[in-house]
């Protein structure tokens, strides 16, 4: 399993040939544009190459071009396609060989275990601040690369790229060791519980792009089979610390991030497309869905295409195979009632890898979408969709434009790879955080909102903490009153001293209990008015007391002095 750059080794020595043709000088300029970029998977490679080729020709449409990118707003879907046909026979006879050349198969993975941030720290996830849910895609090759970080209040799920499955429906990691043998390590999925410290949920995706020897029912049903108990071991066990159970099991306010996954997401490209894999796929897709659930209600099961995988020609759905809207639409889990619509009810998304250049892709999609499904089931696939952006932390100005469009049209956006260098600056533009980029222009009402404060943010990753400090004052202050009732010394003790009894009773926990209310980000205006109920209970009854002791010294009579 490899990951693809352009060598710029390789680009130098192409630029030192002899006596270059026209369409050489070309392709050198196209590939010095791709420097720099690592991608997932050759497809993106040449969607990339496509998109370098028409920065080059960018006067073809009527563009301008001010080096961060094509802006190709004045460029009609009709100009477009016709342009890409010219730019399409070019690239196949000119670039495609030259970009072969210097294409290089990168193997990044040497099962070291996944790093979280470091010294390098940020807030937590500021999901109820986004208009819909941010999906950042985590590669594999950043894997012990410590001059990268996580910011992660810029996205509300995390997704690893970097498991396989093989032709028996075994996971691996990319260096070939079995998953089952990698996540036995503690130190190998402390990182989930890391992302979920930030309150981001992680999902693991798994890939398969050869289906060469898997060509019979049974064959497709052994490797369902096998595939499914695999990613229920990866997913479905709990891996959080003894001390966050113990705190969930006494609290008011437990929360679900207690498993190594939250989910998982498909990507299997060339899958094929004849009636038995497609039908093995739905039971496959079902009952992982089941499976999963059993376990874990908050458990998703998503599925990564290509756009163009998705398209329909025919406008009639029949021989894609699994790469449909309207066979999504068939197998997808939706909410029941969209009025009262909430993101754990959704249990399926679909994830569409966008084509260069995305300002145009962006909006194919929801061509190719009302071809194929109307109605109910258009409006369940809608809500479903997350287009994916591989951003080349060049094009800052193409997703900045972009992002209306993206919050406006669907309720979810995916991204990658998402990380940032260490030196990178809290900017939307290079050197920049893509994280930034996204706080600032994904968020809710004016598109900008304040990072986190240290405060908060400390508050949030530590909020277990906070959770136990609140339960152990409520209960020091029940034991105090109990005390205070039962015991003569106690109470002859406090009898002077109802300041310091109002203090051990009230004090702590309205402190704590507004640090729960204000800062942990599972506490709901509801479930944080019902957890006040104990601590107004308290001082009402430090309150009666003190009333008390004020009528007793106003009722006992005084000897008079003559």
């Amino acid at each position: 399993m490899n990951y693809y750059r352009i060598s710029p080794e390789k680009v130098d020595s192409l630029a030192k040939l002899d006596s270059l043709a026209k369409p050489a000088d070309v392709a050198l300029q196209v590939l010095k544009n791709m420097q720099g970029v690592d991608f997932p998977d050759t497809s993106l490679v040449h969607h990339y190459a496509l998109k370098a080729l028409a920065v080059y020709f960018n006067n073809m449409c009527g563009e301008s071009f001010d080096g961060d990118g094509v802006q190709d707003k004045n460029c009609s879907d009709k100009q477009w396609t016709r342009m890409l046909d010219y730019l399409d026979t070019l690239y196949r006879n000119s670039i495609l060989p030259s970009l072969s050349a210097v294409l290089e198969h990168v193997d990044g993975f040497y099962d070291a275990p996944l790093l979280t941030n470091g010294k390098k720290s940020c807030g937590c996830s500021s999901k109820d601040k986004f208009d819909s849910e941010i999906f950042g895609i985590y590669p594999y090759w950043y894997v012990g690369d410590s001059t990268k970080w996580i910011d992660f209040e810029g996205v509300t799920r995390l997704e690893f790229y970097g498991l396989y499955a093989d032709d028996k429906g075994t996971l691996h990691l990319p260096s070939g060791t079995l998953a089952s043998e990698y996540l036995s390590d503690e130190k190998n999925y402390e990182f989930v519980n890391e992302v979920h410290r930030h309150f981001v949920k992680f999902d693991w995706i798994v890939q398969k792009d050869d289906w060469n020897y898997i060509d019979s029912k049974e064959s497709f049903k052994k490797f369902f089979e096998n595939l499914v108990n695999e990613i229920e071991m990866v997913v479905n066990k709990k891996i959080n610390s003894g001390f966050q159970r113990f705190v969930n099991t006494l609290s008011f306010y437990a929360d679900d991030f207690e498993y190594r996954g939250d989910g998982v997401t498909l990507r299997f490209k060339n899958y094929p497309k004849d009636s038995i894999a497609t039908n093995e796929f739905k039971v496959f897709f079902r009952k992982l869905n089941k499976v999963l659930s059993a376990e874990n209600a908050h458990a998703f099961v998503n599925v990564m295409m290509d756009r163009l995988d998705l398209v329909d020609s025919m406008g009639l759905g029949n021989n894609n195979g699994i790469y449909s809207y309207k066979y999504f639409a068939d197998i997808g889990v939706f909410p029941e009632d969209y009025q009262k619509f909430s993101k754990n009810e959704l249990k399926n998304y679909l994830f569409v890898v966008l084509e260069e250049p995305t300002s145009h892709s962006k909006r194919f999609v929801l061509n190719d979408l009302d071809q194929q499904v109307d109605g109910k089931n258009r409006r369940d696939v809608i809500h479903s969709v997350v287009p994916m952006v591989w951003f080349d932390n060049k094009q800052w100005y193409q997703l900045q434009n972009d992002e209306p469009f993206y919050n406006d049209t669907y309720f979810g956006f995916a991204v990658g790879p998402y990380a940032t260098d260490v030196k990178a600056k809290d900017v939307c533009f290079a050197p920049g955080n893509l994280g930034t980029c996204i706080v600032q222009f994904f968020g809710i009402g004016k598109n900008r909102y304040e990072r986190q404060g240290s405060i908060a943010a400390f508050a949030c990753k530590h909020r277990w903490i906070f959770r136990l400090l609140n339960l152990l004052s409520f209960l020091i202050a029940v034991g105090v009153l109990v005390s205070y009732f039962v015991s003569d010394d106690v109470e002859d003790f406090f009898r002077t001293r109802l300041v310091l009894l109002l203090g051990i009773v009230v004090l702590p926990s309205v402190i704590t209990m507004a640090v729960v209310m204000l800062f942990d980000p599972f506490v709901t205006f509801i479930n944080g008015l019902l957890g006040l109920l104990p601590n107004i209970v308290l001082f009402l009854v430090a309150v009666a007391i003190i009333l008390m002791q004020a009528r007793e010294k106003r009722d006992v009579p005084t000897r008079r002095v003559e």
